[in-house]
């Protein structure tokens, strides 16, 4: 039962972020909406896989998650705006700065949020966890850059990795004790 406990908290809001922006994005949603549905699909779920029971304050944490990662988009493209000079159309020059803002600092910027929101400690097995985020996500990207040259299938979006990387990384530091817990279970029946 543990078990399914643990695969429902951790497993299911990756799973739901993967399907749902696989189908969703690029095919009914138009180009400005689709930058909306990052934010809005992370909070829904992240807030939505976090509800412990059916009641208003459960409900309205998830509203509050889902504004807070509305609030952090919105963040991060003033910053990206602002280095762009103004626009969204970014030239070689600014793409490192680009990349390592969209996959180091907003990764970092939305952890370091949900952390504070979820009231998390910044312990070292936490950050642990959000370095291995970034690196996992920014290597993606890089990876990415440089197998697809010009545009990746969907399936390869690193926004849609970014999004799972930071849920997963989430979701394991909010049942990290739980995930423990059953490993050391595990261990002490072999």
């Amino acid at each position: 039962m543990k078990l399914v406990i643990i695969t429902l908290r951790l497993v299911l809001p990756v799973i739901f972020l993967s399907i749902g922006m696989l189908t969703l994005l690029d095919s009914f949603i138009g180009d400005y909406l689709s930058y909306l549905y990052f934010p809005i699909s992370f909070g829904l779920v992240i807030g939505i896989a976090n509800i412990k029971s059916i009641n208003l304050k459960e409900l309205r944490k998830a509203f509050f998650a889902l504004l807070l990662s509305l609030i952090t988009f919105i963040l991060i493209l003033l910053v990206i705006i602002g280095i762009g000079g103004g626009s969204l159309s970014l030239d070689d020059s600014v793409n490192v700065i680009y990349s390592f803002i969209i996959y180091v600092i907003a990764p970092f910027f939305v952890l370091t949020a949900f952390f504070k929101y979820y009231d998390i400690k910044f312990t070292r097995t936490n950050i642990i966890f959000i370095i291995v985020a970034i690196v996992v996500s920014y290597s993606y990207m890089q990876f990415c850059s440089v197998l697809f040259e010009n545009e990746p299938p969907r399936i390869a979006n690193p926004y849609l990795i970014w999004q799972v990387v930071v849920a997963a990384t989430l979701q394991s530091v909010l049942y990290k004790e739980e995930l423990f817990s059953f490993f050391d279970e595990l261990r002490s029946e072999n």
